[in-house]
C-alpha cells in the first residue's frame, strides 16, 4: 500500500465509523414511531400487524447494517495498523487500534464497555419487542371474536 492508498483507507474508515453510529440513532427513532403505532389500542388490528412486521424488519436491518459497518471499519483499521507498523522507519506511528489504559478516571467502568455491543443489545431488545408486537397484533387480527364480527377491544368514554 502506498501513501495515497493509506489516505484513501483512512478517509473510508472515518466514513464507515460515521455511518456505524448513525444506525442506532435512526433505528431508535423509527422503532419508536412504529411500535407506538403497533401497540396503540386505537389502531386497527390489521394496521398494527403491518406496523409491527415493519418494526421487525427495521430491527433486523439495523442489526445487519450496524454489523456490516463495524466489520468494514475494523477491516480498514487493521489495514491502517499494518501500514503504520511496516512504515514505522519512515516516521509513521501506530495510531490506530485499541486505546491504551490511562489508569483510573471517574466513570471508567462504563468507559471500558464496548459502545458497539451496548447498542447491539439495545437493537436486539427492539427485535424482541417487535417480535412481541407481531405476536400480539396477529392475535388481535386473527382472533375468533374479530373474525365473527365481534370486537375484542372495547373502549368506554365517560
Amino acid at each position: 500500500m502506498n501513501e495515497d492508498q493509506y489516505r484513501l483507507i483512512f478517509n473510508r474508515r472515518g466514513a464507515q465509523n460515521q455511518l456505524l453510529w448513525q444506525v442506532p440513532t435512526i433505528c431508535t427513532a423509527s422503532e419508536a414511531l412504529l411500535l407506538t403505532t403497533a401497540f396503540n389500542p386505537l389502531t386497527t388490528p390489521t394496521t398494527a400487524l403491518i406496523f409491527s412486521i415493519f418494526a421487525l424488519l427495521v430491527s433486523f436491518s439495523a442489526i445487519h447494517l450496524m454489523t456490516k459497518h463495524r466489520h468494514l471499519e475494523v477491516a480498514d483499521s487493521h489495514a491502517l495498523i499494518d501500514f503504520e507498523k511496516s512504515n514505522s522507519d519512515k516516521g509513521y506511528s501506530v495510531v490506530h487500534g485499541n486505546y491504551k489504559n490511562t489508569g483510573w478516571a471517574p466513570g471508567n467502568g462504563f468507559a471500558k464497555l464496548s459502545a458497539f455491543w451496548m447498542w447491539m443489545i439495545v437493537l436486539l431488545g427492539f427485535l424482541g419487542v417487535s417480535t412481541y408486537a407481531v405476536y400480539i397484533s396477529a392475535e388481535r387480527t386473527f382472533s375468533p371474536t374479530r373474525l365473527e364480527g365481534k370486537s375484542s377491544i372495547s373502549i368506554q368514554f365517560n
